[in-house]
Protein backbone atom coordinates (compact mmCIF):
# COMPACT_ATOMS: atom_id res chain seq x y z
CA UNK A 1 0.00 0.00 0.00
CA UNK A 2 2.70 1.88 1.15
CA UNK A 3 4.47 2.05 -2.72
CA UNK A 4 0.92 2.53 -4.02
CA UNK A 5 0.56 5.75 -1.91
CA UNK A 6 3.91 6.48 -3.23
CA UNK A 7 3.52 6.23 -6.57
CA UNK A 8 -0.02 8.53 -6.94
CA UNK A 9 1.91 11.10 -5.28
CA UNK A 10 4.48 11.05 -7.34
CA UNK A 11 2.62 11.24 -10.52
CA UNK A 12 0.58 13.90 -9.29
CA UNK A 13 3.36 15.88 -8.72
CA UNK A 14 4.35 15.39 -12.29
CA UNK A 15 1.25 16.27 -13.14
CA UNK A 16 1.40 19.51 -11.58
CA UNK A 17 5.08 20.28 -12.21
CA UNK A 18 3.97 20.14 -16.39
CA UNK A 19 0.65 22.04 -15.62
CA UNK A 20 2.76 25.22 -14.16
CA UNK A 21 6.08 24.94 -16.88
CA UNK A 22 2.99 24.64 -19.47
CA UNK A 23 1.07 27.92 -17.98
CA UNK A 24 4.57 30.03 -17.03
CA UNK A 25 5.93 29.27 -21.05
CA UNK A 26 2.10 30.13 -22.11
CA UNK A 27 2.35 33.35 -19.93
CA UNK A 28 5.59 34.66 -21.14
CA UNK A 29 4.93 33.75 -24.50
CA UNK A 30 1.60 35.82 -24.22
CA UNK A 31 3.50 38.99 -23.03
CA UNK A 32 6.02 39.03 -25.42
CA UNK A 33 4.44 37.87 -28.51
CA UNK A 34 5.94 36.03 -31.22
CA UNK A 35 9.40 36.25 -30.79
CA UNK A 36 11.79 36.63 -33.21
CA UNK A 37 14.77 38.35 -33.94
CA UNK A 38 15.39 41.98 -35.09
CA UNK A 39 16.66 42.78 -38.21
CA UNK A 40 18.12 45.89 -40.00
CA UNK A 41 15.01 48.01 -41.66
CA UNK A 42 16.99 48.20 -44.41
CA UNK A 43 16.13 44.57 -45.36
CA UNK A 44 12.40 45.91 -45.74
CA UNK A 45 10.97 46.31 -49.30
CA UNK A 46 10.72 49.57 -50.80
CA UNK A 47 7.58 52.04 -50.89
CA UNK A 48 5.52 51.07 -53.99
CA UNK A 49 7.95 48.75 -54.88
CA UNK A 50 7.42 44.73 -56.35
CA UNK A 51 9.21 41.84 -53.60
CA UNK A 52 10.96 39.51 -54.40
CA UNK A 53 9.92 35.51 -54.21
CA UNK A 54 11.48 34.39 -50.74
CA UNK A 55 12.50 30.59 -51.19
CA UNK A 56 10.36 28.59 -48.52
CA UNK A 57 12.78 25.86 -46.81
CA UNK A 58 10.36 24.00 -44.75
CA UNK A 59 7.09 22.51 -44.98
CA UNK A 60 4.43 23.50 -43.09
CA UNK A 61 1.75 21.21 -41.54
CA UNK A 62 -0.71 23.80 -40.50
CA UNK A 63 -0.86 25.66 -43.79
CA UNK A 64 -3.99 23.94 -44.83
CA UNK A 65 -5.95 24.54 -41.10
CA UNK A 66 -4.60 28.46 -40.78
CA UNK A 67 -5.22 29.40 -44.56
CA UNK A 68 -8.14 31.21 -46.52
CA UNK A 69 -8.64 32.11 -49.11
CA UNK A 70 -9.33 36.43 -49.82
CA UNK A 71 -10.33 37.75 -53.23
CA UNK A 72 -11.76 34.33 -54.66
CA UNK A 73 -8.15 34.20 -56.05
CA UNK A 74 -5.24 34.23 -53.09
CA UNK A 75 -4.70 31.90 -50.59
CA UNK A 76 -2.81 33.78 -47.52
CA UNK A 77 -1.12 31.58 -44.94
CA UNK A 78 0.11 33.03 -41.49
CA UNK A 79 3.26 31.49 -40.16
CA UNK A 80 2.90 31.13 -36.68
CA UNK A 81 -0.83 32.05 -36.25
CA UNK A 82 -1.80 32.86 -32.89
CA UNK A 83 -5.67 34.59 -32.37
CA UNK A 84 -6.55 36.67 -29.88
CA UNK A 85 -9.60 38.74 -29.28
CA UNK A 86 -10.23 42.45 -29.77
CA UNK A 87 -8.63 43.01 -33.28
CA UNK A 88 -9.91 45.51 -36.17
CA UNK A 89 -10.81 42.81 -38.36
CA UNK A 90 -14.77 42.59 -38.64
CA UNK A 91 -14.51 39.09 -36.60
CA UNK A 92 -13.13 41.22 -33.66
CA UNK A 93 -10.09 38.70 -33.99
CA UNK A 94 -6.31 39.79 -33.86
CA UNK A 95 -4.74 37.25 -36.12
CA UNK A 96 -0.45 37.43 -34.57
CA UNK A 97 2.13 35.82 -37.17
CA UNK A 98 5.73 36.06 -37.54
CA UNK A 99 5.09 36.28 -41.66
CA UNK A 100 2.43 36.05 -44.51
CA UNK A 101 2.62 33.34 -47.68
CA UNK A 102 0.56 34.19 -50.19
CA UNK A 103 -0.10 31.64 -53.39
CA UNK A 104 -1.79 33.35 -56.63
CA UNK A 105 -4.33 30.72 -56.69
CA UNK A 106 -4.32 31.49 -60.77
CA UNK A 107 -0.57 31.22 -61.67
CA UNK A 108 0.45 29.05 -58.33
CA UNK A 109 3.09 31.77 -57.82
CA UNK A 110 4.44 31.87 -54.07
CA UNK A 111 5.29 34.24 -51.97
CA UNK A 112 6.44 35.69 -48.84
CA UNK A 113 5.48 38.95 -47.76
CA UNK A 114 8.72 39.96 -45.81
CA UNK A 115 12.32 39.08 -46.27
CA UNK A 116 12.73 37.94 -42.66
CA UNK A 117 10.29 36.94 -39.91
CA UNK A 118 8.49 39.80 -37.92
CA UNK A 119 6.30 40.31 -35.66
CA UNK A 120 2.70 40.77 -37.17
CA UNK A 121 0.34 42.01 -34.93
CA UNK A 122 -2.97 41.99 -37.18
CA UNK A 123 -3.68 41.69 -40.81
CA UNK A 124 -7.15 41.83 -42.77
CA UNK A 125 -8.46 42.39 -46.05
CA UNK A 126 -9.50 46.19 -45.73
CA UNK A 127 -12.66 46.23 -47.28
CA UNK A 128 -16.03 45.68 -44.90
CA UNK A 129 -17.96 47.41 -42.25
CA UNK A 130 -18.54 46.25 -38.84
CA UNK A 131 -21.14 46.97 -35.86
CA UNK A 132 -19.70 49.42 -33.45
CA UNK A 133 -22.51 49.73 -31.12
CA UNK A 134 -26.13 51.80 -31.53
CA UNK A 135 -27.31 55.60 -32.16
CA UNK A 136 -29.46 57.10 -29.51
CA UNK A 137 -32.32 56.15 -31.81
CA UNK A 138 -31.39 52.60 -31.37
CA UNK A 139 -30.26 52.12 -34.92
CA UNK A 140 -27.30 50.32 -35.31
CA UNK A 141 -24.26 51.82 -35.93
CA UNK A 142 -21.74 50.63 -38.49
CA UNK A 143 -18.14 51.81 -38.88
CA UNK A 144 -16.34 50.93 -42.31
CA UNK A 145 -12.62 51.08 -44.17
CA UNK A 146 -13.01 50.66 -48.26
CA UNK A 147 -9.97 50.05 -49.44
CA UNK A 148 -11.05 47.39 -52.73
CA UNK A 149 -8.29 44.77 -53.17
CA UNK A 150 -6.04 45.82 -50.68
CA UNK A 151 -4.89 43.97 -47.43
CA UNK A 152 -3.61 46.20 -44.13
CA UNK A 153 -0.80 44.32 -42.27
CA UNK A 154 0.30 45.82 -38.52
CA UNK A 155 3.43 45.10 -37.60
CA UNK A 156 6.74 45.60 -35.78
CA UNK A 157 9.76 45.67 -37.95
CA UNK A 158 12.16 47.61 -35.85
CA UNK A 159 12.87 46.43 -32.28
CA UNK A 160 12.18 50.44 -30.95
CA UNK A 161 12.45 49.16 -27.36
CA UNK A 162 15.92 47.54 -27.70
CA UNK A 163 15.34 44.41 -26.03
CA UNK A 164 16.51 42.08 -28.70
CA UNK A 165 13.30 41.14 -30.18
CA UNK A 166 10.42 41.99 -31.90
CA UNK A 167 7.10 41.93 -29.62
CA UNK A 168 3.79 43.60 -28.95
CA UNK A 169 6.16 45.62 -26.92
CA UNK A 170 7.58 47.43 -30.48
CA UNK A 171 5.69 50.35 -32.22
CA UNK A 172 3.91 49.15 -35.60
CA UNK A 173 4.24 49.90 -39.07
CA UNK A 174 2.26 49.46 -41.86
CA UNK A 175 2.03 47.80 -44.72
CA UNK A 176 -0.34 46.80 -47.77
CA UNK A 177 -0.63 44.10 -50.55
CA UNK A 178 -2.53 45.49 -53.33
CA UNK A 179 -4.18 42.21 -55.24
CA UNK A 180 -4.99 44.49 -58.00
CA UNK A 181 -0.92 44.97 -58.49
CA UNK A 182 -0.01 41.80 -56.59
CA UNK A 183 2.30 45.14 -55.06
CA UNK A 184 3.81 44.90 -51.33
CA UNK A 185 4.77 48.45 -49.85
CA UNK A 186 5.53 50.17 -46.61
CA UNK A 187 2.91 53.29 -46.24
CA UNK A 188 4.38 55.30 -43.40
CA UNK A 189 7.09 57.42 -43.72
CA UNK A 190 10.83 56.51 -41.51
CA UNK A 191 10.36 56.89 -37.85
CA UNK A 192 6.77 57.96 -37.98
CA UNK A 193 4.62 54.48 -36.53
CA UNK A 194 1.22 53.84 -36.47
CA UNK A 195 -1.64 54.02 -33.41
CA UNK A 196 -4.74 53.94 -34.28
CA UNK A 197 -7.30 53.57 -37.04
CA UNK A 198 -9.99 56.23 -37.99
CA UNK A 199 -12.60 54.67 -39.42
CA UNK A 200 -15.61 55.84 -41.48
CA UNK A 201 -12.50 58.30 -44.18
CA UNK A 202 -14.27 56.93 -47.46
CA UNK A 203 -13.70 54.66 -50.48
CA UNK A 204 -9.86 54.24 -50.86
CA UNK A 205 -8.95 56.42 -48.34
CA UNK A 206 -7.44 55.81 -45.15
CA UNK A 207 -6.92 57.48 -42.28
CA UNK A 208 -4.54 56.83 -39.26
CA UNK A 209 -3.31 58.77 -35.82
CA UNK A 210 0.34 58.06 -35.39
CA UNK A 211 3.56 59.06 -33.92
CA UNK A 212 6.79 60.64 -35.18
CA UNK A 213 10.14 59.45 -33.91
CA UNK A 214 12.83 62.50 -33.28
CA UNK A 215 16.52 62.00 -32.20
CA UNK A 216 16.86 61.98 -28.36
CA UNK A 217 18.61 65.37 -27.47
CA UNK A 218 20.80 63.45 -24.54
CA UNK A 219 21.54 60.94 -27.18
CA UNK A 220 21.68 61.90 -30.88
CA UNK A 221 22.16 57.82 -31.96
CA UNK A 222 18.69 56.94 -30.28
CA UNK A 223 15.14 58.13 -31.17
CA UNK A 224 11.96 58.87 -28.70
CA UNK A 225 8.50 60.04 -29.44
CA UNK A 226 8.19 63.40 -27.91
CA UNK A 227 5.55 64.89 -30.03
CA UNK A 228 1.58 65.08 -30.06
CA UNK A 229 -0.76 62.41 -32.11
CA UNK A 230 -0.13 62.92 -36.13
CA UNK A 231 -3.24 62.73 -38.72
CA UNK A 232 -1.69 60.53 -41.51
CA UNK A 233 -4.12 60.49 -44.96
CA UNK A 234 -3.56 58.18 -47.73
CA UNK A 235 -5.79 58.86 -50.54
CA UNK A 236 -5.46 56.13 -53.24
CA UNK A 237 -7.61 57.58 -55.45
CA UNK A 238 -5.39 60.74 -55.63
CA UNK A 239 -2.05 59.22 -55.27
CA UNK A 240 -1.54 61.58 -52.63
CA UNK A 241 -0.87 61.61 -48.67
CA UNK A 242 -0.56 64.30 -46.15
CA UNK A 243 1.34 63.77 -42.19
CA UNK A 244 -0.79 66.77 -40.26
CA UNK A 245 -0.47 68.47 -36.90
CA UNK A 246 -3.84 69.03 -35.32
CA UNK A 247 -3.67 71.74 -32.69
CA UNK A 248 -5.87 74.56 -31.60
CA UNK A 249 -3.73 77.32 -33.09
Amino acid sequence: MEQIRVFIIAIIVIIIAILAFTLTKSWIVYDRGVQVEAFNPKDLPEKNSDISVTPIKQNSSDWSENSKVFWKNTLVYPIGLVTESGGLSPEGISHRAKNLILVNLRTGIKKKLFPNNVFIWDFFPADFQKKSGFTTGDEPKFDSIQLEGKMLIFAATVDTNADGFLSNKDRKKLFMYDMNTDKFSELLPEHVFYEQLIWNAGKNRLALVVVKETKDPENPNEYIVNSAPLLYINDFSANKTSLLEISEN
